[in-house]
């Protein structure tokens, strides 16, 4: 079975992969020039603060969607989500 590792390096994290087969599920919610609305967890460098529950929200427009990222437009700039992020719940689609 093949398993895609996220990228933060917390202990909660560390030990949670995710199937390439449920990266490819996620990836097949975007669609170019879609309106979404995401609900961002807020991160301290590479280490997740497991203790805090803060977040914050984009709502633009999904402008490219690679084979591992989406690129979300922003006012004045770009921003890349990773699957793997949506998997592992630090990124949610709130609205589509």
């Amino acid at each position: 079975m093949d398993l895609v590792k996220s990228r933060k390096s917390s202990a909660e994290v560390r030990s949670r992969y995710c199937s390439i087969e449920n990266v490819k599920k996620v990836a097949k919610l975007f669609k170019k020039d879609q309106k979404i609305k995401l609900k961002i967890r807020f991160t301290h460098g590479a280490y997740i603060n497991i203790g805090c529950n803060k977040y914050r929200t984009v709502r633009d427009t999904v402008v490219d969607k690679t084979e591992w990222f989406v690129v979300i437009q922003r006012k004045n700039s770009r921003e890349s989500f990773k699957y793997i992020d949506f998997c592992i719940g630090d990124v949610q689609v709130m609205e589509v």
